[in-house]
Formats: C-alpha cells, sequence, structure tokens
C-alpha cells in the first residue's frame, strides 16, 4: 500500500508500505525537497515498487499537482474532529483501472467497522 501518513499504519498494519511523501523514503524525500514531486514522479514511484493501493490526503497531493492521472479515486474518508490526522478527508485510490473493483469491493466490505466519527463518500 502506499502512504503519505505512514505512522500507525506501519506500526500496527502488518502491510508492506510504500512511502510515497517522503518521510521514510530518500528517493521521494530528495525529490520532494527539490521541487521535483509531481504526479507523474508519484506514479512512477508506486508502479516501480508494486503499488496497487493508495490512501492518501488528497490535499497533499495537490502540494505536487494532484494525483497521477491513471489512479482511480474509490472512496473518500471525512474524519469528523479530527485531531491527530494530517488531515480530514483521505481518499482511497487504485492505481490502475483493473485495480479497482477489487478495492471498492474490499472497502465496502470493510467500511462498516470504521468509527460513526468518519463520513464514507464513494466516488
Amino acid at each position: 500500500i502506499g502512504l503519505n501518513d505512514i505512522g500507525a499504519v506501519g506500526y500496527f498494519s502488518g502491510v508492506e508500505i510504500v512511502d510515497l511523501w517522503g518521510l521514510s523514503d530518500v528517493d521521494i524525500a530528495e525529490r520532494r525537497l527539490e521541487g521535483h514531486l509531481n504526479p507523474i514522479e508519484i506514479g512512477w514511484a508506486a508502479q516501480t515498487r508494486g503499488v496497487e493501493v493508495v490512501a492518501m490526503y488528497e490535499d497533499v497531493l495537490e502540494e505536487t499537482g494532484g494525483p497521477p492521472m491513471e489512479w482511480v479515486p474509490i472512496v473518500d474518508w471525512h474524519i469528523k474532529r479530527n485531531a491527530v490526522c494530517g488531515s480530514s478527508k483521505l481518499t482511497w485510490f487504485a492505481t490502475t483501472s483493473e485495480a479497482g473493483p477489487t478495492l471498492r469491493a474490499q472497502l465496502e466490505e470493510w467500511s462498516p467497522q470504521l468509527p460513526s466519527t468518519v463520513d464514507v463518500r464513494w466516488r
């Protein structure tokens, strides 16, 4: 999974994480610091690392020109009374159109477990 907020997910999930914002990835961090991180670079980083699923704050992506064109937004999670996350809106993306239906089905199955403080808005 590709993320920009790697903390708790990295610690608790047990899944392989690709840091697409540069907190734990030197290549991404250098591109970001040099002002070269853009949708093409982010898409390339995800593709070369085998990422099929991305969960990122879309407003963070806007800082670099938005999400890569090939990414398919599946759902937005809007966090009410957010006090700890980097943004109140988390967007789940499939990195290819082929991965979209599977991701949507998985998130539809899992979304009822979210706390009532999260509004789910399907795209």
